[in-house]
């Protein structure tokens, strides 16, 4: 990212829809919060005028502080309204929640300025100018470039309001200390706006890499390190929180336990490091089988994997699990298992398959047991193929 982009709110194009929502999310309740302000503001500047001894007399320009006062007050009335609808997402126009935030900005600017003009010769009159521009750069998260903008644009309009007429122009010229603290105050707000908006990018950048390396470390906590599949603590929470104790919903849940035949001997005969490429193969090669029907696998212990699939096909209920046998075996993976095997064998597994069916309830623990026992016969009955118990 380069310098001109950091000061002008340029993120990374991958974040940025994200940036985006964040800021109106963070704007919308900044505009629930200004809307207070405004309408607690008015109230009470109304309150202190009514109770001046002099409060009887109003002069015109009285009378016009008095009606841009009760219109802030309205447009904060209508601001607070808008803002607490939009939040009960009774209001989702994406026109409407975008736009709220900024318009009520810009208005409050507006006003700030006709409450300038009128004020020009008192000793306060700039006070409502200050107070638009340290509003616009501190309150609302705006790009720099669109708050340097409104102040520019603003300090603009009080300068030419300042030098209309000769008599102004004059008051103006004179009083140094005014248009200096003026210049000051309008430079810094220019400068706090760019502060302000890199501090919220940062802590915005920040949040995303933080949860990014949440993310990575949640994976790396539920994946087995030599295999890349889940470790049977990532396996159990996908079940946990999207299949045991709900109903099925498909014709049949199938659980499957596969264990690799003679991999004691095979890693033994071979060494560890050709135990561990022959368990990675082996994963991967259940994992591509099961993820193209919707299933997952799992490193369960040892040479162990457990997986689940869901099916329509109750009547060849067994069909991926035998698929899934097949695959291993057809990758031809040789090794010697016993010192009588000279040439070695195909590495192959044995699969035990438990099932339940459309609304019954699924019961993880049950079906594990029952799988685990399936697989066990399946060993006894010679290896190399699949039992299943329903």
């Amino acid at each position: 990212m380069t310098a001109w982009n950091y000061i002008f709110g340029t993120v990374p194009k991958e974040y940025a829809k994200e940036y985006h929502e964040t800021k109106l999310g963070t704007n919308l309740k900044r505009t629930l919060g200004f809307s207070i302000y405004i309408i607690g503001l008015q109230i009470l500047l109304n309150i202190l005028n009514a109770i001046k001894p002099d409060s009887e007399s109003y002069s015109e320009s009285v009378v016009k502080y008095i009606v841009l006062s009760m219109v802030l007050l309205c447009v904060g009335i209508i601001y607070l309204i808008l803002s607490i609808l939009i939040q009960k997402k009774v209001i989702q126009n994406r026109l409407i929640v975008n736009s709220v935030p900024y318009s009520l900005l810009y208005l409050y600017v507006i006003i700030q300025m006709i409450f300038l003009y009128f004020n020009l010769h008192s000793d306060n009159g700039y006070n409502s100018y200050i107070i638009a521009i340290i509003i616009t750069a501190f309150f609302m998260v705006t790009s720099p470039f669109e708050s340097i903008m409104v102040i520019l644009v603003s300090f603009v309009a009080a300068i030419a309001m300042s030098l209309d007429g000769k008599e102004r122009f004059t008051e103006f010229v004179m009083n140094t200390d005014v248009w200096a603290n003026v210049l000051i105050i309008t430079a810094l707000c220019c400068y706090m706006s760019v502060i302000i908006h890199q501090m919220y990018l940062n802590n915005f950048m920040y949040g995303v890499k933080l949860r990014e390396s949440n993310e990575k470390l949640q994976d790396t906590a539920r994946t087995d390190s030599l295999t890349g599949v889940w470790n049977r603590r990532g396996f159990y929470n996908i079940l946990d929180q999207g299949k045991d104790k709900k109903e099925v919903e498909s014709n049949a849940f199938v659980i499957l336990m596969c264990d690799v035949d003679f991999f004691k001997r095979y890693n033994d005969r071979n060494g560890h490091l050709e135990g561990d490429a022959c368990l990675m193969k082996v994963a991967q090669t259940l994992k591509a089988t099961l993820e193209e029907y919707g299933g997952e696998i799992c490193r369960y212990g040892g040479e162990e994997f457990l997986g689940y699939y869901e099916t329509e096909d109750v009547e060849n209920i067994t069909d991926i699990a035998e698929k899934c046998r097949e695959n291993i075996e057809a990758r031809n993976m040789m090794g010697k298992r016993t010192e009588e095997d000279q040439d070695g064998g195909p590495i192959t597994i044995s699969i035990g398959v438990a099932a339940v069916y459309k609304g019954e309830v699924i019961d993880i623990d049950e079906l594990i047991k029952t799988a685990d026992g399936a697989l066990y016969k399946a060993k006894e009955q010679g290896r190399n193929q699949v039992v299943f118990e329903g």
